[in-house]
């Protein structure tokens, strides 16, 4: 089962005072009532929750979610806080399941558009995918699932989005095992080291690394 939405429930624009608390209270008995081993995930992790119902970062909702799918987290004043949600989020035995879409300026989303060939737009945005890769990897660990796509059409019969994550060797790539967690190198450069491949994220520039341990760099944006 799929809750979205989640964060908006402590949203008093669009809900009455103590629907955040009501909802919590719903959501604790569809846990109680879900057979033993079916999933609940929800739309709940967000950075800029701070407080409330949910606590800081929506994270108290993992109380009774096995996982949180996740937007809106590559925002540069996030970036980092959101590394560290989902990491605590893992840490607990949760799924984290981020999303992301390549960061693409007015023209070059007319140019996405305007292209025919379904390969020739996996191509165009996996030369943008080491930002918003390179930070998740950042905390990546069991039960991290990182989707990374332009558009939500996934019909082979319209073939307009560039949907299928698996297209991108940056992703089906080994890492081997982690040499540690992420380490902050300057004001706003992190990186992490893994058996396979080193990431460098630069949250200012919106610039990420992935190098391969050979030493050939193999994706700079």
């Amino acid at each position: 089962i799929f809750i979205d939405g989640i964060m908006k429930t402590s949203n008093r624009n669009l809900c009455p005072d103590g629907h955040d608390a009501a909802y919590f209270d719903t959501a604790t008995e569809l846990r109680r009532r879900l057979p033993e081993g079916k999933l609940l995930i929800g739309n709940a992790l967000r950075a800029k929750a701070k407080g409330g119902v949910g606590g800081k970062g929506n994270i108290n909702h993992l109380k009774y979610l096995d996982g949180s799918y996740m937007e809106g987290w590559l925002h540069s004043d996030i970036a980092i806080e959101s590394v560290d949600l989902m990491s605590a989020a893992l840490k607990a035995g949760r799924i984290v399941m981020p999303h992301a879409e390549p960061d693409l300026s007015k023209e070059q989303k007319g140019e996405l558009h305007r292209m025919k060939s379904l390969d020739n737009k996996y191509a165009f945005i996996g030369k943008r995918i080491g930002f918003s890769l390179g930070l998740f990897l950042l905390c990546v660990e069991p039960y991290a699932y990182f989707a990374y796509h332009y558009g939500v059409d996934a019909s082979p019969a319209t073939g307009r989005a560039a949907f299928d994550s698996n297209r991108f060797e940056e992703i089906t790539r080994e890492l081997g095992e982690p040499k540690g967690p992420y380490k902050k190198d300057e004001e706003f450069l992190y990186s992490r080291e893994f058996e396979h491949l080193k990431v460098v994220v630069d949250v200012e520039t919106r610039e990420g690394t992935l190098t391969v341990v050979d030493g050939k760099r193999h994706e700079e944006l």
